[in-house]
């Protein structure tokens, strides 16, 4: 699929441990960093702790097409053995998994930000002009809906259970103001 992909740093050619395994494999780095490509894809696709059951290390070395390639990533320590014979990728939930892959995602969304200056600068005074179109929404129904509480809830209005809205005549009790300014000065106090 478009979106399987594994965590590779981009510092792995230069890695210690990889100029290690060149000298205990007599290979070229290149060829080490194609071998941990396979080798972590495996434990990406089949595992989601960490331990590969029912792969030995010569299971391993047979899928990378490499014989002694999996002791020589548990001699530098990316690899392990269980006690049933099951290979370990030690800190597995740091580089594999949903849960790391969504945490490189958001990283690299961020650097990519940093460098493009789309950094949101948020304060609690920016808060209220940075809200979604949908929170305005919300906030807008929120006052229509208050407005017409109150007056629903002014007893001018509630008459044999029909809605009167204020209408522009002179107020009764009020002599110069009309109905709707009657209903305003009610409804602020």
């Amino acid at each position: 699929m478009a979106g399987d992909w594994i965590k590779m740093r981009i510092d792995l050619q230069t890695h210690p441990k990889v100029f290690r395994m060149v000298s205990a494999l007599q290979a070229d780095r290149l060829r080490i960093i194609g071998g941990l490509h396979v080798a972590w894809s495996i434990f990406d696709t089949h595992s989601d702790d960490g331990v590969l059951h029912g792969y030995s290390a010569d299971a391993m070395d047979a899928v990378v097409g490499w014989p002694g390639f999996t002791q020589a990533m548990i001699d530098v320590e990316w690899a392990s053995v269980q006690e049933d014979g099951s290979l370990v990728m030690p800190r597995f939930d740091e580089h594999n998994g949903a849960s790391a892959k969504r945490r490189a995602n958001d990283n690299e969304r961020k650097r990519n930000d940093r460098k493009t200056g789309r950094v949101r600068n948020v304060s609690a005074s920016d808060a209220d002009s940075l809200r979604t179109r949908e929170e305005k929404r919300r906030e807008e129904k929120r006052r229509k809906s208050k407005i017409k509480s109150m007056v629903l809830a002014h007893p001018q209005n509630l008459q044999s259970s029909t809605l009167c809205l204020p209408s522009l005549q002179t107020s009764p009790t009020r002599p110069g103001l009309t109905g709707a300014s009657t209903a305003r000065k009610s409804a602020s106090r």
